[in-house]
């Protein structure tokens, strides 16, 4: 799954992005977030800030291109080939447990997600761990996915290990446990906010340990725009 192309208000944020870590140069990363956890259908329930802006957005997903135009009020999907109504559809693809959602975001302060899944009476209510995954984390199958992925890590039980390396374990374990449960899983996009220029480096040089998109969304100029 990927964003490749997104404009804003008529003006490009991304353009002809395909697979690997993409940066995108915007005057303002905050609105670019917001129009990219729009076009994803991102969970409310992460309180992103409402959209303002017009967008218009090329999404390639699950084997099919999609249209999507959203604003303030409206959110639409069109086939590109023949402008036929696919929002419905495209909800569907895109809908996934508020917690998968959230380890799309880095700003640096999410926290090890693995490591709380590992100490769940530590880090979660009872029970909000299986309610924030749609009750997929209260499963063996979970726990099981868990156990295997994190036996030979024993840095992701580390609550000092780098957030950018635990950001990225988060996304790898999702699309194994995502593939368990159905092999055509597909991973959003990976988003980052006012990377600087060392992190979106970083980003760039680790994009192959990840199957997913990485989206870096900066002001910073220079950056090395794309690794594939």
């Amino acid at each position: 799954m990927r964003i490749k192309r997104l404009e804003i208000d008529g003006e490009e944020t991304v353009g002809g992005a395909r697979d690997g870590a993409v940066t995108a140069v915007c005057p303002d990363p905050g609105i670019a977030v917001r129009a990219v956890c729009s076009v994803l259908l991102l969970s409310p329930t992460l309180k992103i800030a409402p959209l303002r802006a017009k967008i218009r957005a090329e999404v390639a997903a699950g084997g099919r291109e999609y249209l999507v135009r959203a604003g303030p009020r409206s959110f639409s999907v069109a086939d590109p080939s023949d402008g036929g109504d696919r929002t419905d559809e495209y909800r569907a693809l895109m809908s996934r447990s508020p917690e998968e959602d959230r380890i799309l975001l880095f700003g640096g302060d999410e926290g090890n997600a693995l490591a709380r899944y590992m100490n769940e009476d530590r880090f979660f209510k009872p029970g909000e761990l299986s309610r924030v995954t749609c009750g997929m984390g209260a499963t063996r199958t979970f726990r099981d996915c868990l156990r295997d992925y994190t036996e030979n890590r024993s840095l992701l039980t580390d609550d000092e290990r780098d957030p950018l390396l635990s950001f990225l374990d988060a996304a790898r374990f999702w699309d194994e446990f995502g593939r368990i449960r159905d092999f055509r899983y597909e991973g959003k996009p990976l988003l980052v906010r006012d990377a600087d220029a060392e992190t979106a480096d970083r980003l760039v040089r680790l994009a192959g340990e990840t199957d997913r998109q990485i989206l870096i969304l900066t002001r910073v100029q220079g950056i090395e725009k794309t690794k594939e």
